[in-house]
C-alpha cells in the first residue's frame, strides 16, 4: 500500500487487460484501471478499502493507440489528484481551503471546491439541482459526453475553478 499526504493509503493502479501496452491487447475487451483506497475515517464501512475502477470513456475509443493514450492520461491525472490530497471515497480534496468562495448554493459550495475535478463538480451540481426528470437525464447524458471528450483531450485534471469556455467548446 502506498501512503498519501492526507493519511489515506491506496494500492496503486492495476490495468486490465494486462497486456494493454503491447500490440496484442484486444480492443474488444473492456479496458479499465482499478485500485483499493483506504481512508482511516471509513474503516468501519470499508475495512479492506474501497475498490475503485476508472474507465472514463476509454471503451468508447476505437483504436489501440487512442485507448492506450487515454488510459495513461487518466491514470496520470488521478495520481496527481491523489498526491494533492483527493479522497476517492468522499470525493473531496481534503487539503484545500475554501475561504472567500461564495457560490450561489451553500451545499454546492461545501462539496464542489474550486480545486475539484470539473466533471465531478458537474455531477454534484446536477444532484443539487431542482430540474424536471426529463431534463436531468438529458443533462446527465451531456455530462457523460463531456467526460468522454475531456478524457480524449486530457482535460480531466482541470479544476472547476479554472474551466473556461474554450475547454467546454
Amino acid at each position: 500500500m502506498l501512503s498519501l499526504p492526507n493519511g489515506c493509503k491506496w494500492s496503486g493502479f492495476h490495468v486490465y487487460p494486462k497486456n494493454w501496452k503491447t500490440s496484442k491487447a484486444k480492443l474488444s475487451l473492456s479496458w479499465y484501471a482499478d485500485c483499493s483506497f483506504i481512508d482511516p475515517s471509513y474503516l468501519d464501512k470499508y475495512p479492506n478499502g474501497k475498490p475503485i475502477r476508472l474507465k472514463g470513456g476509454i471503451n468508447r475509443l476505437k483504436t489501440l493507440h487512442e485507448k492506450r493514450e487515454a488510459l495513461e492520461k487518466l491514470i496520470g491525472e488521478m495520481e496527481e489528484l491523489l498526491a494533492k490530497g483527493y479522497n476517492l471515497i468522499s470525493e473531496h480534496l481534503l487539503k484545500i481551503s475554501t475561504k472567500g468562495q461564495s457560490p450561489l448554493n451553500e451545499a454546492f459550495c461545501q462539496e464542489a471546491i474550486p480545486a475539484m475535478p470539473f466533471i465531478r463538480a458537474f455531477r454534484i451540481a446536477l444532484e443539487h439541482s431542482t430540474n424536471v426528470k426529463e431534463c436531468v437525464s438529458d443533462i446527465r447524458s451531456v455530462i457523460n459526453s463531456i467526460e468522454a471528450a475531456a478524457t480524449t483531450l486530457g482535460y480531466l485534471q482541470i479544476p472547476i475553478g479554472e474551466i473556461e469556455v474554450k475547454h467546454i467548446k
